[in-house]
């Protein structure tokens, strides 16, 4: 009770959410680190699949640069109790880190909010995906995601590198 009254507990709050919101990553290196320690929020997997890397790619490109690019709306209750229209613009891209490895992104804006601490143009990074070739029929898919902002990423960027049809989960 006396941490409450004294407003310590709200500021501990508030410093933890801008902590939260500054350390954001503003590359591919920078996410790809993030993901590396694990944590409460964040998801990864790794999968081999049996497909060219080559065939791999152009799936992402086909089905995965289509779905996660563009501007998507919602509307609903919010938790206060208030029915609104929010949008979000997403950004999705691919970047060839070798002859063997594309990383595939996925990065968010919602409509007006204000972002602390810079966001890379685009949007916040929620998703990573790095395609590594094996050999000539075998392809590493090594999926990254927070929690969050990713529900459905992995199930269809999976299918989809194993050459199946999946819903785009926007």
């Amino acid at each position: 009770m006396m941490l409450i009254s004294r407003g310590i507990l709200p500021a501990v709050l508030s410093l933890a959410i801008v902590g939260c919101a500054t350390n954001q990553p503003k590359n591919v290196s920078e996410l790809r680190d993030s993901f590396k320690g694990g944590g409460t929020f964040l998801k990864s997997e790794s999968h081999t699949v049996k497909r060219d890397f080559k065939a791999v790619i152009k799936d992402f490109e086909n089905k995965a640069m289509v779905c996660f690019n563009g501007v998507k709306s919602a509307k609903g209750w919010d938790h206060n109790g208030y029915y609104s229209t929010s949008s979000t613009s997403f950004v999705a891209s691919m970047k060839r880190e070798s002859d063997k490895m594309v990383a595939f992104t996925i990065q968010d804006k919602i409509g007006n909010a204000i972002y602390i601490g810079g966001v890379p143009q685009g949007g916040s990074y929620n998703f990573l995906a790095d395609i590594e070739r094996i050999n000539k029929s075998t392809t590493k898919i090594t999926l990254n995601g927070i929690v969050m902002k990713s529900t459905g990423y992995f199930e269809s960027v999976l299918a989809w590198a194993n050459g199946k049809d999946a819903t785009c989960p926007l």
